[in-house]
């Protein structure tokens, strides 16, 4: 019997503020068969955070939204939150 375990990425969702939520299922596979899952966990993912250890999918998905114009937007607001 082989055992696998994928971190899968069944959606993703675009804030207001420009931030993206990652939602993400562990699963586990005995010879390719669905044995067990997660709950769904979601994290965030800013404009302007480096995409380096996230999956292609994420990667893709975050570059079309995250483009310079959204990036330099979040931070002026974010500084303009805190009197920056």
């Amino acid at each position: 019997m082989t055992t696998k375990t994928k971190t899968e990425v069944p959606k993703i969702t675009i804030l207001e503020d420009g931030q993206i939520q990652v939602w993400e299922v562990i699963r586990v596979y005995n010879d390719d068969v669905l044995v067990g899952e997660t709950k769904p966990h979601n994290r965030v993912v800013k404009p302007g955070d480096a995409l380096d250890n996230e999956p292609k999918m994420v990667r893709d998905a975050i570059s079309k939204y995250h483009t310079k114009k959204v990036v330099n937007q979040y931070k002026a607001d974010r500084e303009a939150l805190i009197g920056g």
